[in-house]
């Protein structure tokens, strides 16, 4: 009897130790998994996490905003393009310059394009001429309407067409080492005689006042074009200022 009573003395006091040592290493274990959600928490916390973060948002901030200003920019630079070319800024009188190309007077300027050229005169002029062709001898520019004309206008030339433009956007090519802007303006009535117009701006310090242009149906055939440069030229223009554009 009294060794019954020992065994389940001893057995109480060892369910009693390992029930202890069960409730330190659940203790021990909570600890460590509350330290460790403590760091977390305090690192989370920290100045230089919170500053990273906060900066994350800041960079993705910019970069919606840059793209959004970049949208913006473009959009009032074209807005800007389009309100800054007009037909207007053509407006006036004009006179081909491809029918003076015959004219006896200045029949020596070839002579000289050839020489700068290193080419035969007579392939100096046809070039030349073919450079300077036009279907037109006169144009009429007033505000937004074109009137081309088979003479020059002080020579009483009659309309063969007419046709109202509309700023369409600009062209840069490379013509050599040289940039050149086409401003391109498109019919808006059906029996233009030409659905396009591509001009140059007028360059106010030359000597000759004049501009370059293309015309036609088809755009890219008209851009493409790269030796063709019709030209049309101030009705007051001299043989003089003739020779010294062809022999440029």
């Amino acid at each position: 009897m009294k060794n019954k009573n020992k065994l389940a003395i001893v057995s109480i006091l060892s369910f009693g130790l390992i029930f202890s040592a069960c409730n330190k290493d659940e203790a021990k274990d909570n600890k460590s998994t509350n330290d460790s959600t403590q760091k977390v928490e305090e690192t989370k916390n920290t100045p230089a996490a919170t500053s990273a973060a906060t900066s994350d948002t800041e960079k993705k901030d910019d970069a919606s905003n840059n793209n959004e200003e970049n949208v913006t920019k473009d959009g009032e630079n074209n807005k800007d393009a389009k309100s800054s070319v007009s037909l207007s800024d053509w407006q006036g009188d004009w006179n081909s310059m491809y029918e003076y190309l015959e004219d006896p007077e200045i029949q020596s300027a070839y002579s000289t394009l050839a020489k700068n050229e290193e080419i035969d005169e007579d392939k100096a002029k046809e070039d030349y001429l073919a450079k300077r062709k036009a279907d037109f001898a006169g144009l009429i520019i007033d505000a937004d309407k074109v009137t081309f004309l088979d003479n020059f206008p002080k020579k009483d030339g009659k309309t063969i067409g007419e046709g109202t433009y509309k700023f369409s956007k600009t062209e840069e090519q490379m013509l050599g080492e040289h940039k050149i802007t086409w401003n391109i303006f498109e019919a808006t009535n059906e029996d233009a005689p030409y659905k396009y117009l591509t001009l140059m701006k007028i360059d106010p310090n030359e000597d000759l006042l004049h501009f370059h242009f293309r015309y036609g149906n088809d755009l890219d055939e008209i851009l493409n074009k790269e030796s063709w440069f019709p030209t049309v030229v101030s009705p007051q223009t001299t043989n003089e200022q003739l020779i010294d554009e062809i022999t440029e």
